[in-house]
């Protein structure tokens, strides 16, 4: 088996050199996505080039599935320097799961390359805008980390509490503080968000979403979410079904 992957190496190394379509260096990749890590804007143009360079790597003999392998390695690499420069790891996974799960309905090779555009220039906007956050402190930050990773979850102040290790006034008005928000105010705003990503861009149906992110019933999650939008989760997604995914690949 080794011998035989061995043999299909040297083959890729040969095709490679006779159609000159070597991996782009190393050192320029890393160099390339360590932009994302910066909240730099020229990320974008710089590995869409790369991106859609149909020579720049081969992973299947059809054309469109190597371009979606290839979305996957390259959408994996960039969340985790996205991370790295400071978006929260829950809010970068989450988008690129929603990213990966749109280019998993292309049909083209444009689209596919069009949604990578879009998906890096997301995770780019959530770097600079949490670099434009204030920091929190240690308590509050363990806090933030808590809900955002269970946000599927109920959760109560009792389990921020024992997330930080505060009581639950202190808690309460340190958070308000550094966020201007309560822990619930908090926890239901980042529900709601996480339900619009699900309607914009998943097939989910509002039962679905509703028992996903633990509101206690659909009555109440349609409830909270047209409190928080000013549109029912069915208005939400007639309106903005992936609309953005659409006018940037008719571009």
């Amino acid at each position: 088996m080794t011998k035989d992957l061995n043999h299909e190496s040297v083959i890729q190394s040969f095709r490679q050199r006779e159609h000159e379509s070597a991996h782009l260096p190393y050192e320029t990749q890393l160099k390339n996505f360590n932009l994302i890590k910066l909240g730099d804007f020229s990320a974008v143009d710089k590995l869409y080039a790369t991106f859609t360079n149909s020579s720049s790597s081969h992973l299947s003999n059809d054309p469109l599935r190597n371009k979606q392998f290839l979305f996957i390695v390259c959408i994996t690499m960039a969340t985790r320097h996205a991370i790295e420069g400071g978006l929260l790891m829950e809010e970068a996974f989450n988008l690129s799961d929603l990213y990966i799960q749109k280019m998993d309905c292309c049909k083209s090779i444009p689209e596919v390359e069009s949604l990578y555009r879009q998906a890096i220039t997301s995770l780019v906007e959530g770097v600079r805008a949490s670099a434009s956050k204030s920091r929190y402190s240690p308590a509050v930050q363990l806090c933030l980390d808590y809900i955002h990773l269970h946000l599927h979850s109920p959760i109560t102040t009792e389990d921020l509490c024992q997330a930080a290790g505060l009581s639950p006034s202190y808690l309460t008005s340190q958070f308000k503080k550094e966020t201007s928000l309560t822990p619930s105010r908090y926890i239901r705003k980042e529900k709601i968000s996480a339900a619009s990503n699900l309607l914009k861009y998943s097939d989910y149906s509002y039962i679905d979403i509703s028992n996903y992110l633990s509101f206690s019933s659909q009555s109440h999650f349609i409830q909270v979410f047209r409190k928080e939008t000013g549109l029912t989760p069915r208005q939400y997604r007639d309106k903005y079904f992936r609309r953005n995914y659409t006018d940037l690949s008719q571009e």
